[in-house]
């Protein structure tokens, strides 16, 4: 982890970055800067200049960095020491997945493919704790298999005869997004809308985005919430695993991707 101190400029920004640009290429060694700087949305010119020693980065830049390769804790570490009225409002906006660990890309590998997310999300729910017996019942013996295999991945562990999860985790960006197209593609049923089971909805306007676009991450913050404290509330347990996703974004171009530091 990188260590935060309180002489950090945006002379020793770059360094933090290439720190954590190495950790990423030690635990994906197959995987290129233009790859990293694609998962990371950032430019790879970029993202090579960091590698090459380029440091003089601003901190909005260098937040946005730390922000899309997953790493929340060191975000707040340094937001807490440097930019105080940053920090209360990131904690404000991200407090949901603060206190969580960001899993290994051979970790969050299993809830981003197509053959492994299903039985990767219900073994590594908290409220229903699953059996051989449960896995089996629903997925048959190749089930059995794969939870073998997410066992050995270090996703899971098995307690008297039930999995759970190491930690409470998030995964990165990338993986959340591919996970969540997953899902919806798989497991959202719309001969089902009217029958209180499932929702969709879309909604698409043209606005000032410098306002409209903090208004929605609040609310959706807020709503994403409130529906945490329900979900995980005695009255609500079950056995069945149910997915909310919730996200926004400007539709653009491809043009406006990448922008060089």
């Amino acid at each position: 982890m990188v260590e935060p101190t309180q002489d950090l400029n945006n002379q020793n920004r770059g360094k933090i970055i290439r720190k954590i640009l190495i950790e990423r290429k030690k635990m994906s060694p197959n995987l290129s800067t233009s790859q990293i700087a694609k998962e990371w949305d950032v430019s790879q010119a970029t993202l090579s200049r960091i590698e090459n020693g380029h440091d003089n980065i601003s901190f909005e830049h260098f937040f946005r960095v730390l922000q899309s390769s997953g790493n929340h804790k060191e975000i707040i570490e340094h937001l807490e020491i440097l930019e105080p009225d940053l920090f209360k409002s990131y904690k404000e906006k991200m407090g949901h997945i603060s206190d969580s660990i960001v899993i290994s890309d051979d970790q969050s590998r299993f809830f981003s493919d197509r053959e492994f997310f299903k039985i990767a999300l219900i073994t590594s729910n908290e409220n229903f704790p699953i059996t051989r017996e449960y896995i089996k019942s629903e997925f048959g013996n190749n089930g059995l298999k794969k939870v073998d295999i997410l066992l050995g991945a270090n996703v899971l562990k098995e307690e008297h005869g039930m999995f759970v999860i190491h930690e409470k985790f998030t995964m990165k960006q990338l993986d959340l997004k591919k996970c969540l197209l997953l899902l919806i593609d798989e497991c959202y049923d719309e001969n089902k809308i009217g029958t209180g089971e499932n929702w969709l909805s879309l909604q698409t306007e043209a606005v000032d985005k410098e306002k409209t676009m903090p208004f929605i991450r609040a609310e959706l913050q807020k709503t994403f919430l409130k529906i945490k404290e329900k979900i995980y509330s005695r009255e609500f347990r079950g056995k069945d695993t149910i997915f909310i996703g919730m996200v926004t974004d400007i539709v653009k171009g491809h043009s406006n991707k990448g922008e060089v530091i």
